[in-house]
């Protein structure tokens, strides 16, 4: 699967695939390793242009599992304001 995600993001430009930048990343999340996913997540924001640090969401996204998050859904929502 990684390959042909790296094919598609080769030829299309970032700013018209983020949809399958978004399903490669939860494929990371689900299938891969903290190492790749971390580099994945590198790859993406400098593709879209973000340079600011990621938020605590984003650290949270990485360590979820299906729909089960490591804190509790009033946490979540007091960080995503």
């Amino acid at each position: 699967m990684r390959v042909i995600f790296e094919r598609v993001l080769n030829l299309i430009p970032a700013k018209d695939c983020p949809e399958i930048w978004a399903r490669y990343v939860d494929f990371e999340r689900n299938c891969g390793d903290l190492a790749s996913l971390v580099k994945l997540e590198t790859r993406k924001a400098a593709a879209f242009g973000r340079v600011s640090a990621p938020k605590t969401s984003d650290y949270l996204e990485r360590y979820r599992f299906l729909d089960r998050y490591p804190v509790s859904n009033a946490y979540r929502e007091t960080i995503s304001t």
